[in-house]
């Protein structure tokens, strides 16, 4: 059966830009892949300040990107501050947002970290022993694979089937009783000397008689 599990976070590579004119930051951000389990972001930063922060989806700049939260961000102490941006209504599918920071007429500043937070579910099952078990997942809307057999798949179904035959298994003798009671002479160090010796002088028969 199924648990909620535990909120667990993940650190995201920033892209850092600031207009002077606007004095304005934008931190854009990718997720590391498209899910309905992401939760919120968490933005921490150091310094006593009061910005207003924008949490937007990062769209080609023609058509706009919607804002979907804009925070006043208060930091009274010296100790660094933490913001949490609520992800739970952006759309399944969305992987790419920009954090958006007005600093009106003060000194910019500046993000230390941000990270994903998400919730990670539990599963528990009954197993008949002890043991390593594997989990494997997979992706129910995932579309079917395309593949270029399909291109001559009529052709291939139109192919009657073959059976396929295997002889019978037969074991090896080894080359017969000459290579058997040979293979003991070669084997030994005078034995190869002597076969190449042998060797040696039939070829010098065989050059004498051309000659």
């Amino acid at each position: 059966f199924m648990d909620p599990g535990e909120m667990r976070e993940v650190n995201l590579t920033l892209q850092e830009s600031h207009d002077p004119k606007a004095n304005k930051t934008t931190y854009r951000l990718e997720l590391p892949m498209a899910s309905d389990r992401w939760i919120a972001l968490k933005v921490r930063a150091g310094g006593m300040f009061q910005r207003e922060v924008w949490l937007e989806r990062d769209m080609p700049e023609p058509t706009g990107s919607p804002v979907m939260a804009k925070v006043a961000w208060k930091n009274a102490s010296l100790q660094e501050g933490e913001l949490v941006l609520d992800l739970s209504q952006a759309p399944d599918r969305e992987t790419r947002f920009r954090v958006t920071v007005w600093h009106g007429d003060n000194t910019p500043v500046k993000f230390g970290e941000i990270k994903a937070v998400y919730r990670a579910p539990a599963l528990y099952f009954l197993a008949d022993r002890g043991g390593e078990y594997e989990l494997y997942g997979g992706h129910q809307k995932v579309t079917a694979p395309k593949y270029d057999l399909q291109l001559i798949e009529s052709e291939l179904l139109a192919e009657e089937p073959l059976a396929a035959s295997v002889e019978e298994p037969q074991a090896f003798t080894g080359g017969g009783w000459f290579p058997a009671a040979l293979r003991p002479v070669l084997q030994a160090r005078w034995g190869f000397y002597a076969a190449l010796a042998l060797m040696t002088l039939g070829l010098l028969v065989v050059v004498v008689r051309l000659f």
